[in-house]
């Protein structure tokens, strides 16, 4: 299935291409894994957590929750409130929203007011809202050069790992 659309993918289809960016990043830290749909006991109960990050730096452990939200409507701060919640409940040590809709922006003042940081994926590429501590917004089109495409749950590129950005965007936009 090529991605013509990210708003076409599943929930599981687009919470794995999150998974994957994060396994291809983690490399410069120890003990880093990176889970898709693990369940986690917080204070409140146990939640499903779309993606979560764990590693160790500086001789710490170190948890980071990963929400993704594959929606075609702007996300509201309420979801970005119980994103909140779920990260205090669980005692995560970091909180990154995933979403290929834009945010609101009574979302991203939330966000940046505790340090969630807010990504968008689209338009071939991610969209750093609020990296949490840089207010800055940063475009990064590498990300979605080298995504091909989704299948049997897995992330699948070319041989070389990554695509010319002109090829992807050309056969995304004008393929039919």
């Amino acid at each position: 299935m090529w991605v013509r659309d990210i708003k076409l993918l599943s929930p599981s289809q687009f919470e794995l291409i999150v998974k994957d960016y994060f396994d291809r990043t983690g490399i410069s830290v120890k003990k880093f894994s990176v889970k898709h749909n693990e369940k986690l006991i917080g204070m409140d109960g146990e939640f499903n957590i779309d993606v979560t990050i764990k590693y160790e730096a500086l001789g710490v452990d170190f948890l980071v929750l990963v929400e993704c939200k594959n929606h075609s409507n702007p996300i509201k701060r309420e979801l970005v409130q119980c994103f909140k919640e779920k990260i205090n409940s669980i005692g995560a040590n970091k909180g990154i929203m995933f979403s290929s809709a834009k945010y609101q922006s009574g979302a991203i003042e939330y966000a940046i007011k505790h340090r969630i940081a807010l990504i968008q994926i689209s338009d071939g590429g991610l969209k750093y809202i609020n990296r949490s501590l840089d207010k800055r917004e940063i475009v990064n089109n590498e990300f979605m050069c080298w995504l091909v495409y989704v299948k049997d749950d897995k992330v699948h590129y070319n041989s070389e790992g990554k695509f010319i950005y002109k090829f992807i965007h050309d056969f995304l936009l004008n393929s039919t």
